[in-house]
């Protein structure tokens, strides 16, 4: 009777000082109905089931009275918990749910509330809507600490109750992606404006990342999904740099690594060939931007070794795909994600069918200058036939600087090699170790170079930012 004359009171009253009244008194009804497992004070436990479905709607009206109102019920301590965990209850309260009286009370309209409740909340403190409840359309600008600080306290919330499951350690960022793979396509759209925001502000954790990644590779996406998700995936894994300056987002070593590690390379190529009828969307350019900054990373310890681990035969598979021969201008994308694997993981080449030059450059650049050629402008040393040059100058300057002794090497491992394919014991192990060495270190520079030269932004950036001399960004 309580709830019911609040929520008619801030119906039929537009008072501002009133519901500013109820905010700043409402701890005691939260207190009673936040015990959703003995709910020692209600009478019966049919009062409890009728009470919610009002009670959620009449948060909503407060919230989205004013920002003094929001600002109040913030500060409560079990605000947020009454908001997020309803929203998990179909999934992960059975108790709660299979009650005879949650049949009869709870409908799926009801959850519409606290899912709303949330959008006005972050919004506003993300200061996109204004104190009467309409959308802005400034300029973005840094959130201030105690901005960050509320966006942090509603990612980070567990979404089952304390008293349910004290071990509980699955927060609201991680959950959201249960929820968009539940609801419609205009709750999803809400859920994934949340999670951007939220992952703007530094909620995220290796479970959100893992949880993102596996949500792209299933099979059930839709447009939303795949309009969506590229963009949130890229805020997931970058940083905004600290300080009042609003600077572009930078690649995390561990984010990427995490992304990678789930699947991230092969959910992207998956999407693209999914979703080929948006190419002309953000989806092919976000996913091109995500991983541009893997590759502006790739040669950090966790990065590396993420990339070093990818599953090469699920690589396999990929390329082997018709669609792949055929995307025109997204063979970009596949440059770079290949490109990058094929520096840290050999044998990735399709076992059937056509094999796509992704990652060429391992051996297509000229032996003197690591330039990158086209298979029509190669020129090959006369004698070894191995050796590539993109002009007479460069074959001449690799004569001098090493090639002359390495091609005697060569045409001495080729007249000890029986005809059979088999090398002949005759052949000194030393010597073909060193040739090979030389092959790779060649192969090493050339793509260590390419890597340099597309992360020289990103790495100028961090050295503005932390005040490094640009010589202590160089390693040797």
């Amino acid at each position: 009777v309580w709830v019911v004359f609040l929520a008619n009171s801030l119906n039929r009253v537009q008072d501002k000082d009133i519901s500013i009244e109820i905010a700043e008194n409402i701890d005691p009804l939260f207190k009673c109905i936040r015990d959703d497992m003995t709910r020692e004070l209600f009478g019966e436990q049919k009062f409890w089931y009728e009470t919610y479905p009002t009670f959620l709607p009449m948060l909503l009206n407060l919230v989205t009275k004013s920002r003094e109102t929001m600002d109040i019920l913030l500060q409560k301590q079990n605000l947020l918990d009454m908001i997020i965990q309803p929203l998990f209850w179909q999934l992960y309260r059975p108790d709660i749910m299979t009650d005879q009286f949650a049949v009869k009370y709870f409908s799926p309209d009801m959850l519409h509330a606290p899912m709303h409740t949330l959008y006005y909340i972050v919004a506003r403190i993300c200061n996109q809507i204004n104190d009467e409840g309409q959308q802005t359309y400034n300029i973005p600008e840094r959130l201030n600490k105690d901005e960050m600080k509320q966006l942090s306290e509603i990612g980070y919330k567990a979404i089952v109750s304390e008293a349910y499951d004290p071990k509980c350690d699955i927060t609201f960022m991680a959950g959201l992606l249960d929820l968009i793979k539940l609801h419609d396509p205009t709750s999803k759209q809400i859920w994934y404006y949340m999670l951007n925001e939220m992952g703007t502000s530094g909620c995220v954790d290796n479970r959100v990342i893992n949880r993102a990644v596996c949500h792209g590779s299933k099979s059930t996406l839709d447009h939303i999904d795949a309009t969506k998700l590229p963009h949130v995936l890229f805020v997931l894994l970058h940083k905004v740099p600290p300080g009042d300056k609003l600077l572009p987002p930078l690649p995390d070593d561990t984010r990427y690594a995490v992304a990678i590690d789930a699947g991230l390379l092969q959910m992207s190529m998956d999407m693209i060939l999914r979703f080929e009828s948006m190419y002309d969307n953000d989806l092919y350019h976000r996913f091109l931007s995500i991983i541009e900054g893997a590759n502006s990373i790739a040669f950090h310890p966790k990065t590396q070794k993420a990339i070093a681990r990818v599953d090469k035969a699920e690589l396999r598979r990929i390329l082997s795909k018709p669609q792949l021969h055929s995307l025109g201008r997204r063979n970009e994308l596949c440059d770079k994600i290949f490109g990058t694997i094929a520096f840290f993981s050999k044998d990735i080449a399709p076992s059937k069918g056509p094999k796509p030059n992704f990652g060429g450059v391992l051996e297509t650049v000229c032996s003197s200058c690591s330039k990158e050629l086209d298979k029509d402008a190669i020129k090959r040393c006369g004698q070894c036939k191995k050796c590539i040059y993109c002009s007479r100058e460069c074959q001449a300057n690799d004569w001098k600087n090493g090639h002359k002794k390495e091609c005697k090497l060569m045409l001495q491992q080729d007249a000890d090699t029986d005809v059979t394919g088999h090398a002949n014991s005759g052949i000194l192990g030393s010597e073909k170790k060193k040739l090979k060495l030389q092959k790779q270190t060649v192969q090493v520079l050339a793509a260590a170079k390419e890597m340099f030269i597309e992360s020289t932004p990103v790495v100028l950036l961090h050295a503005n930012l932390n005040d490094w001399d640009i010589l202590d960004c160089v390693v040797e």
